[in-house]
């Protein structure tokens, strides 16, 4: 009986002593009007980002009934002039969105 509760209470201990944000990574959306596009940076008014090797492309699609989906996309859907949300983590972009 002494053994459960040893174990138990180092169990407990050792699920306090990690820290909850150790896996992590704080991530934000910036989003705006796409103005410069080159083969590893994005541009758009809040500055400029680099793109990750595997960045994620999705297409946000509006039906004519208001609803929306997400559809994969690809590197040539990215065009000047559309409105766009990156997924950052500092100045590197993992993912864009795109309204269609």
């Amino acid at each position: 009986m002494r053994m459960i509760i040893f174990l138990v209470m180092v169990f407990l201990i050792s699920v306090e002593l990690t820290p909850s944000n150790a896996t992590k990574i704080p991530h934000k959306y910036d989003s705006g009007i796409l103005s410069g596009f080159s083969n590893n940076q994005v541009t758009i008014e809040s500055g400029t980002y680099t793109l990750r090797s595997d960045v994620k492309i999705v297409l946000i699609v509006k039906e004519s009934n208001g609803a929306r989906y997400e559809r994969k996309g690809s590197l040539s859907d990215v065009t000047i002039g559309k409105r766009v949300y990156l997924k950052t983590v500092g100045r590197t972009v993992s993912e864009i969105l795109i309204e269609r």
